[in-house]
């Protein structure tokens, strides 16, 4: 569930969970901050016990969190769903680069 499916949920969401657009605004600000505050953290984390295994654990909670997502009853659980989610693609997008360098010696880049 990217940003513009929020956008577009958005007035079903506000209805569903009985709540107003600046809370609703949260979603997509959880998902932002759950990738972004554990970027850099999660890079060094990588060095030390390896790109594939924080890459693989990204690729589970990144799902986890999306079925978390489909089935919260609340906005709160919506919101933390998306944090999981954001942390699982923090994982992904810390490693991803690195992995493909890893993969191609420098004549074949």
């Amino acid at each position: 569930m990217n940003a513009g499916m929020v956008n577009i949920g958005a007035p079903s969401m506000i209805e569903a969970f009985e709540t107003n657009a600046s809370l609703i605004v949260w979603v997509n600000l959880a998902f932002t901050m759950g990738m972004i505050v554990p970027l850099l953290p999660l890079s060094r984390i990588s060095d030390v016990f390896g790109r594939k295994r924080l890459y693989l654990l990204g690729a589970l909670i990144v799902p986890a969190g999306l079925g978390l997502s489909a089935v919260s009853q609340d906005l709160s659980q919506l919101i933390m769903a998306r944090v999981v989610t954001g942390v699982g693609s923090s994982m992904i997008l810390a490693n991803d680069n690195a992995l493909l360098t890893q993969a191609f010696p420098t004549s074949e880049r």
